[in-house]
């Protein structure tokens, strides 16, 4: 509620009359209220996420550049703005559920023995120092080559590409120490052929991210 009448607030300061603030409040609070349904059902595949952190890690991110890509797009289309920006914040919703659910299991595959919380601390405030520098160069980005919304359709591909990239050769590198289907395959296979029980750092890439079963089926 107080969300709402804030929003409703920031508009009339904005100098929007009452009745099309009033409408503009509606909108963006049924838009966001999109995102808090995705979170909701994104919430029920937990279980799923435990077995697998990488893959929806990575899943996650997909799925937030997807909604930002509609975001982009929406000025392309301002009479559907609420349809394309709702989904988009329902995506975002889901890939934020997704990213912070698999948050633990990684950070716990390079705990020492209680230091999960100083891990934690610290993943946090890498995370808000590259938030802090990504503002700042989008800042710059926005006023200059992305200012128009051709620009941003150039360079939003371009920024995603590398940032799905860079996830994908961190969870590569990530050794998850605990077992399952897939690698459970892994070091029944590997001590079969040579009587050797592999690490979770020797398995961590040979594990197919993107179709886990196929390995398994082997």
């Amino acid at each position: 509620m107080l969300h709402v009448l804030s929003t409703q607030s920031l508009l009339f300061a904005a100098g929007l009359r009452p009745t099309p603030a009033q409408a503009t409040a509606v909108s963006w609070i049924l838009k966001d209220g999109m995102q808090h349904a995705g979170k909701l059902i994104c919430s029920g595949m937990g279980a799923r996420m435990d077995s697998e952190p990488k893959s929806w890690r990575i899943f996650a991110d997909v799925l937030y550049d997807f909604g930002t890509a509609l975001d982009f797009i929406s000025p392309l289309c301002p009479q559907l703005f609420l349809e394309v920006a709702g989904l988009g914040n329902f995506a975002k919703g889901m890939a934020v559920v997704a990213a912070r659910a698999t948050r633990l299991p990684i950070y716990s595959s390079f705990a020492k023995e209680g230091n999960l919380s100083d891990l934690f601390a610290k993943g946090e405030a890498i995370s808000t120092l590259f938030n802090v520098m990504g503002i700042g160069a989008g800042i710059g980005l926005s006023s200059t080559v992305c200012s128009t919304t051709q620009g941003k359709l150039i360079i939003g591909p371009l920024l995603s590409a590398v940032h799905i990239w860079g996830v994908v050769q961190e969870m590569r590198a990530t050794p998850i120490n605990t077992l399952n289907p897939q690698r459970t395959a892994m070091v029944v296979a590997d001590f079969i052929k040579s009587g050797k029980v592999s690490s979770p750092a020797e398995l961590r890439y040979r594990e197919d991210l993107l179709f886990p079963n196929r390995l398994i089926e082997e």
